[in-house]
């Protein structure tokens, strides 16, 4: 009996056997494709591109250009074979996964998807940047660069992935064209060097021959404004005789305009800030040494008769206050005279032969009556000196034979004894001195307390130019305790090694620092802090054979005078670093002291002139003065005296 198709027993038995038989799973088709059993856990070549990776989703398929493929050995074998077994499906442009299900029900894939999903994602942009950079006709400005570019590079280096054509296209692009660029910034970094480099030069250069330039016209007017300004200073003294508030006014202006010692000393000098007046002039063996008063009111001169004048010093002039006749039994020339600082004493030295002098000392209390109290006579040259209040009168004195050895006027004393004694000006019968000190003084200063006394040029052989007053000495100079000498104690000095530093000496008002001029350019300082020894501070250079100095009596300035009569201050306040105050040219001081208030008094030319230290009061006198000058302001032509200089009046009208 015939079966229906279908119905035949023995396909009936075939289909329930199929039925109950299992399927093979995905992976077991796709390891058919390998041959080697090693390569069975691998995932098929593409297969991960089908796969759309969700951020947060689920994966999905995606559809894939066959030319994604193209770096697929054996493409169309492998493709044929994951359609056999129904993974994808083809068409003749794309590739896509037959179904969704098999992403997520199929584990192995799910397990290669999971595997390195970083990767996989940072292959995913680069696929898609390279179909950009394609679709763009492939732009260089649609290349990775920068930070992407770099973590492209750090994924190929370590993932080492299998790259389509077109990606390995755009990533090789990439980094070419990176590298050009980084070598082309290279270069512009080279050229931008050697182009500074170049420019560095140049500005050099020009800085170079314009700081030269700026240097020349400022050499240039620098001399042509000193030019100018000393031809202000030359005019000066000439408008004085016509015009002495715009001599000071200009004075004044030069110190504002060109701050220096020598126009410092010039506004100094001003008619207003100084005062000078006529004294007597005596004879030229005469040493004027201590013919001043401390305070400068009074000087003291030597009349070619014999007769000691001691003038009164005035705004309005000088007025004779004592004439002081030469005393019975002295026969000689006045040499030298010392005024105390009271102005009740003076004392005169006569030279009444050629090693012998006595000391006259007068009461001039009584301006009518001067008379002697007493005479000191020695066989030796002497120096006398008051102390300070007046109560002491010191002599040094200097015996032994000269010996000439030579032509001219130089003769060497051989010092045979040495000695200076300290009398009492308040007991003038006295038969001895109050204190001896063994020491031969040609100089002698003391202190503002009396209670030092510095004698200097002493104890070795010593050049002395008869009748000029000038010595040269190359003993040591020594301060001596007076105080201790009259109480009778045998005095110790503290002795100052000049040795090679011969000259005149100073000692300042506290007894602590000392100058002694040097042979030649310099004079130096001590420092003296009992009971230590006298400590050499340093050397100051001065100019040509310094003479005479002084110090002020607050101690801040010490004067010299060099041969050419010009005086310079120094500012000693730091002792350590003096600076050079003031100048004051062709003074011609026979006689450079301080006065007790601090001014500077010097005697020359026939003439006592003082003058405070002060510029800041000089210049407020000068601009008083000028205030109510006689002459109209208007006419005098100001802007002539400093041409091609813009140099403005400082007081104002």
């Amino acid at each position: 009996m015939a079966t229906p198709s279908g119905h035949h027993p023995h396909r009936r038995r075939l289909r329930r056997r199929r039925r109950h038989q299992p399927r093979p799973q995905p992976h077991r088709r796709v390891c058919l494709l390998w041959t080697d059993r090693r390569a069975a856990n691998r995932c098929p070549p593409g297969l991960l591109r089908l796969t759309a990776l969700g951020d947060g989703t689920e994966d999905t398929r995606r559809r894939v250009d066959r030319s994604e493929l193209d770096h697929v050995n054996g493409l169309d074998e492998v493709l044929d074979a994951l359609v056999a077994a129904r993974l994808v499906t083809v068409d003749r442009e794309s590739v896509d996964i037959a179904h969704e299900a098999l992403i997520s029900h199929w584990p192995r894939l799910r397990e290669w998807l999971t595997e390195d999903r970083d990767s996989l994602r940072a292959h995913r942009q680069l696929t898609e940047a390279a179909e950009i950079w394609d679709g763009l006709n492939r732009d260089d400005g649609a290349l990775y660069r920068g930070a992407r570019l770099q973590l492209a590079r750090d994924w190929v280096r370590s993932c080492t992935p299998s790259l389509s054509h077109r990606e390995q296209a755009f990533f090789d692009r990439s980094v070419d064209v990176r590298e050009q660029e980084q070598l082309a910034a290279k270069r512009q970094t080279r050229r931008q060097r050697r182009l500074m480099a170049l420019l560095v030069v140049l500005l050099l250069a020009l800085s170079g021959t314009t700081a030269y330039s700026l240097i020349s016209q400022q050499t240039i007017a620098q001399q042509r404004d000193d030019a100018t300004i000393r031809n202000v200073i030359d005019k000066i003294p000439a408008v004085a005789t016509d015009n002495q508030p715009l001599a000071d006014e200009l004075a004044l202006a030069l110190y504002r305009y060109a701050p220096s010692d020598r126009t410092r000393g010039l506004l100094l000098s001003t008619s207003v800030n100084s005062t000078r007046v006529g004294v007597g002039r005596s004879d030229e063996r005469f040493d004027p040494g201590n013919a001043l008063s401390a305070d400068a009111s009074h000087y003291v001169f030597a009349a070619d008769d014999g007769t000691v004048v001691l003038q009164e010093l005035g705004p309005g002039g000088t007025t004779v206050r004592s004439q002081l006749p030469m005393p019975p039994g002295i026969v000689g020339a006045v040499a030298a005279v010392t005024v105390a600082t009271d102005v009740r004493h003076v004392a005169v030295v006569y030279k009444e032969s050629t090693n012998a002098e006595t000391v006259a000392l007068w009461d001039v209390a009584d301006v009518g009556h001067p008379k002697v109290l007493r005479t000191y006579k020695t066989d030796n040259e002497v120096h006398a000196m008051f102390s300070p209040d007046g109560r002491l009168l010191a002599i040094g004195s200097i015996e032994g034979p000269g010996i000439d050895h030579g032509p001219g006027d130089l003769t060497v004393l051989v010092p045979a004894d040495r000695d200076t004694r300290l009398w009492d000006v308040t007991n003038p019968v006295a038969d001895a001195p109050l204190a001896q000190l063994p020491v031969s003084a040609m100089e002698m200063q003391f202190s503002a307390d009396g209670g030092s006394l510095l004698t200097g040029m002493v104890t070795s052989p010593t050049v002395h130019k008869n009748g000029g007053g000038m010595v040269i000495g190359i003993g040591p100079a020594e301060i001596w305790d007076v105080k201790q000498a009259l109480q009778g104690k045998p005095p110790t000095p503290a002795v100052i090694d000049t040795a090679q530093e011969a000259g005149a000496t100073a000692l300042s008002a506290d007894g602590r620092l000392i100058a002694v001029a040097r042979g030649g350019n310099s004079v130096a300082l001590w420092r003296h802090d009992p009971p230590g020894a006298p400590v050499k501070i340093g050397d100051i250079t001065v100019g040509t054979d310094p003479l005479q100095p002084a110090f002020s009596p607050d101690g801040r300035y010490l004067a010299l005078e060099d041969l050419a009569g010009t005086v310079k201050v120094w500012d000693v306040s730091d002792s350590t670093r003096p600076a050079l105050a003031a100048t004051v040219s062709r003074a011609g001081a026979g006689l450079l002291r301080f006065t007790t208030d601090n001014r500077l008094a010097i005697v020359g030319n026939g003439a006592v002139t003082t003058m405070g230290m002060d510029v800041d009061v000089a210049a407020k006198k000068v601009c008083a003065e000028v205030r109510y000058a006689p002459i109209a302001r208007s006419l005098w032509n100001w802007d002539s005296y400093f041409p091609a200089m813009s140099v403005p009046e400082p007081c104002p009208t």
